[in-house]
């Protein structure tokens, strides 16, 4: 008979409570400047900080308390993320991603705690992604594989952290079911002085998208690393520059405000794309930029009638009384910042030129909310 554990982590709670917060660091899209998800981190109480020094996480590896510890974890984060999901309908994050130590991991158990927690909690498995150390996985192969799959059948995604470059000559990375792959912070310094490891990680990053993973750069602290991290093709990442670790509360007004900000009318949209598609037909001419919104188009069928490089009272027509869901805004959204990038690639100095276009207040005002790293 299957042995049941139980999710009630109420022993060890108060206990972990009283010495550990949980914070919550931003992953953004490096292109659009959103939130994409988030990583929960664990720090000690402020009046624990002073009197420990070490990462919480490392000693809670050296203690029996390991198991009960990522429990408590996995219990505070699921639930705040339930709390997110509840206050704002829909999908407001991609995931929540929790480091996991090694001791977990040898648990043959602890994939079916974190089912039975994730349903007593009411969230779906695919919300939740695990991190695991890439040097334990290079050293315990066989292990690492029999874990990754039995995470991957509860529904769980599993994120490879603290990858070297060193590593990623190690080809089964490719054949593992895992969703991304996190660059060390340390390889993220030696990036801007080793061309070497630039063309490594281009084609790297090649090859992961290929295989459907995310490579994500922990450590972005400089304007060099975030377009250099671009350049390259990454579409996420994380780090100091973007945004440092945020208590839940300081995290809960990022999403209101991201999502706040957004504006709801189709209409709003549409004049931004307006205003892009002239500013690109006075260099690109209408059969180029007709060609450049069609190969930027998302391939999702409420966006079929929209042609934004035909007549403007044509387009706004479509706009009457349109109210936009939240997917439908992330496709408009997505939509406006590959064509933006399309025609960057032509036209060197396309976005100064869109600064430069002469716009009402209203036309403005839309465009700095929608592409708020223009204006």
């Amino acid at each position: 008979m299957a042995i049941r554990y139980s999710t009630d982590t109420s022993v060890a709670s108060s206990y972990f409570k009283r010495e550990f917060r949980l914070c919550y660091q931003p992953i953004i899209c490096l292109e659009t400047q959103n939130l994409y998800s988030f990583e929960g981190l664990t720090y000690w109480q402020p009046d624990k900080a002073r009197l420990y020094s070490s990462n919480p996480l490392t000693r809670a590896e050296k203690s029996q308390l390991d198991i009960p510890f990522h429990q408590w974890v996995l219990d505070e984060a699921c639930r705040q993320l339930q709390s997110w999901q509840m206050q704002y309908v829909g999908d407001v994050l991609s995931c929540l991603s929790i480091d996991l130590s090694v001791k977990p991991l040898f648990c043959s158990y602890f994939a079916e705690f974190i089912e039975q927690s994730l349903t007593s909690i009411g969230i779906a498995p695919g919300y939740l992604q695990l991190e695991i150390p890439a040097q334990w996985v290079m050293q315990n192969r066989s292990d690492a594989k029999t874990a990754i799959n039995r995470f991957k059948r509860a529904g769980i995604s599993i994120c490879i952290d603290d990858l070297h470059f060193s590593d990623l000559s190690y080809q089964d990375w490719f054949s593992l079911p895992i969703k991304a792959l996190k660059i060390s912070k340390i390889d993220m310094y030696q990036l801007s002085n080793s061309l070497c490891m630039e063309d490594f990680l281009k084609t790297t990053i090649s090859i992961a998208s290929k295989a459907n993973i995310q490579v994500i750069p922990k450590g972005i602290e400089t304007d060099e690393q975030l377009i250099a991290m671009k350049a390259l093709g990454c579409a996420y990442g994380q780090g100091y520059l973007l945004s440092k670790p945020l208590p839940s509360r300081q995290a809960t007004v990022l999403i209101s405000s991201q999502l706040n900000s957004q504006p709801t009318e189709l209409a709003s949209y549409l004049t931004v794309m307006t205003i892009l598609n002239k500013t690109a037909q006075k260099f690109l001419g209408e059969t180029l930029t007709a060609r450049y919104w069609n190969e930027t188009k998302p391939k999702t069928p409420w966006l079929v009638p929209i042609e934004p490089y035909k007549d403007r009272k044509l387009v706004l027509s479509l706009a009457k009384s349109k109210d936009l869901d939240v997917n439908q805004r992330k496709d408009l959204k997505h939509w406006i910042y590959r064509f933006i990038q399309r025609c960057s690639a032509i036209i060197r100095n396309f976005q100064q030129l869109l600064i430069q276009t002469d716009m009402t207040p209203v036309e403005a005002q839309f465009f700095k909310v929608l592409c708020p790293n223009l204006l």
